[in-house]
C-alpha cells in the first residue's frame, strides 16, 4: 500500500491512476447511505482509451408504488460518435448525437444522479464540474473493508455544499465508494476490472429502434480483480446490447426494483376513501 503525506495527495494520486487505465469495466447503484437495497439508479461502465466509453443506467419511477416502470439510457461513444441515448416509459427510443464525450457526460450527471460523472470526469478530464480532488479540507478517516477490499477512505466538503467520504482500493487507489451525507445516500462500485481485454461491439452506437442493433453480450473479462464472494454470486457477464434487455449484475438481490410492497397497500385503502369522502 502506498503511503501519502495528505490526503490531498492521495487524491491527486487517484486521478493519475485513472488516467493510466487502458481499460475499465463496473457495475453499481446508488441507494440509501448503510442499506442493502432498493437502488434509486444502477448503473455499468465500460472504458478503453483513448475515446472509447458506454455509461448505460437504469433509473425507476420516483413514485414507490411505480417503481417497477424504468427509465434506460445510455451515453457514451464508439471512439468518433458521442451520443446520449434515452428510453423513456411507454414511448419509442430516442438517441442524441453531442459535440463530445465531456458534454454527454455533463448532460447525464443530474438525470443519472451524478454516477455518470464520477468515474466519467475521470477518464475525462475535460468534463465540468466537481472532481476528487476539489475536496475542501480532505482527511484520511479510519481504514475500511467493502467488498472483501481493504480501503483508505476520505472526507471532504464538496465547494458547492455538503460533506463527501471517499472509499478507495488501498493497494489499486481505484473507487469503490462515494458517500454524500447531506443527501443519505451513497454510490457504490463493485466487479472493477481493469486493463483486460474488452469487446468491441460494446462501443457500438445503439439503435434508436427496439430490436434493431442489438449487440450481442460481450464477455465480462476474468474477476481476477474481484473478491471470492463478489466472484460466486455474481454472474461473470454483462450485456451490452439494447438497453431494453436486462443489466446484468444489477438483477435482485442486489439492486432490487421493488413493486408496490404488502405493508404499503393498506396505506393507499385509507388515503382514496378520504379523498372520495371529502370529494363527495
Amino acid at each position: 500500500m502506498a503511503l501519502f503525506r495528505n490526503a490531498h495527495e492521495c487524491l491527486h494520486a487517484v486521478v493519475a491512476r485513472y488516467a493510466a487505465i487502458q481499460t475499465y469495466t463496473d457495475v453499481g447503484g446508488v441507494r440509501p447511505i448503510g442499506t442493502v437495497g432498493p437502488a434509486s439508479c444502477w448503473f455499468e461502465t465500460h472504458f478503453a482509451a483513448p475515446e472509447r466509453y458506454r455509461f448505460q443506467f437504469v433509473t425507476p419511477h420516483p413514485y414507490w408504488p411505480l417503481r417497477h416502470i424504468l427509465t434506460k439510457s445510455i451515453i457514451g461513444s464508439d471512439g468518433t460518435k458521442p451520443y446520449f441515448y434515452k428510453h423513456f416509459p411507454r414511448r419509442p427510443p430516442e438517441i442524441e448525437g453531442t459535440e463530445n464525450v465531456p458534454r454527454v457526460i455533463a448532460s447525464a450527471t443530474g438525470v443519472s444522479q451524478g454516477t455518470a460523472a464520477t468515474v466519467g470526469k475521470l477518464f475525462f478530464p475535460a468534463t465540468r464540474g466537481f472532481k476528487l480532488p476539489d475536496l475542501l479540507r480532505p482527511r484520511f478517516k479510519r481504514n475500511r473493508e467493502f467488498d472483501g477490499v481493504k480501503c483508505i477512505t476520505i472526507s471532504g466538503r464538496n465547494p458547492r455544499g455538503g460533506r463527501y467520504t471517499v472509499w478507495l482500493g488501498a493497494e489499486d487507489l481505484l473507487l469503490r465508494k462515494l458517500v454524500a451525507h447531506d443527501f443519505k445516500r451513497e454510490e457504490i462500485r463493485h466487479r472493477i476490472v481493469v486493463d483486460e481485454a474488452v469487446n468491441d461491439r460494446c462501443f457500438e452506437v445503439p439503435a434508436s429502434t427496439p430490436g434493431l442493433g442489438k449487440t450481442p453480450r460481450c464477455g465480462r473479462l476474468p474477476l481476477a480483480a474481484s473478491s471470492p464472494t463478489t466472484a460466486s454470486t455474481h454472474s461473470s457477464r454483462t450485456s451490452c446490447g439494447h438497453p431494453n434487455e436486462t443489466i446484468a449484475g444489477m438483477d435482485p438481490p442486489a439492486f432490487p426494483v421493488q413493486p408496490l410492497s404488502a405493508p404499503l397497500r393498506p396505506m393507499l385503502a385509507p388515503r382514496r376513501h378520504i379523498w372520495r369522502s371529502v370529494a363527495t
